[in-house]
């Protein structure tokens, strides 16, 4: 049973991740300067791993509006992961309860040793 929940936390952390840089991608896109935009290394390549590198050497003009344009995507994704969220929370309403057991088994998930087992028989 843990290793289930582990696979699900792993599936649903890469599924927030590929959502997550594929709409920061697809907003710097839009959002950024066309002109800095040709100085980007071709489609295929992250733009937040290419950009972040050289935002200490741009000149204040263009460093703003790429700031400004990370914000701008940023805000996108925010709204993007809380519309996630929200669907995950009515998922979580539309759960059938179920009751839990009052009584404890206190002999659960305690073994035998199959040498000790051998030693009384």
């Amino acid at each position: 049973m843990k290793h289930n929940n582990i696979l699900i936390i792993c599936c649903f952390q890469s599924w927030g991740i590929t959502i997550g840089a594929t709409v920061l991608q697809n907003q710097l896109r839009i959002h950024l300067p066309q002109s800095y935009l040709a100085t980007l290394p071709p489609v295929g390549v992250e733009l937040t791993y290419a950009i972040i590198p050289q935002l200490g050497s741009l000149s204040e003009p263009l460093k703003g509006e790429v700031r400004a344009a990370f914000a701008d995507s940023l805000k996108v994704l925010w709204e993007v992961m809380i519309g996630v969220a929200g669907v995950g929370f009515l998922s979580a309403l539309m759960m059938k309860e179920l009751p839990l057991q009052k009584v404890t088994d206190e002999d659960w998930g305690l073994r035998e040793d199959v040498t000790e087992r051998k030693e009384t028989a």
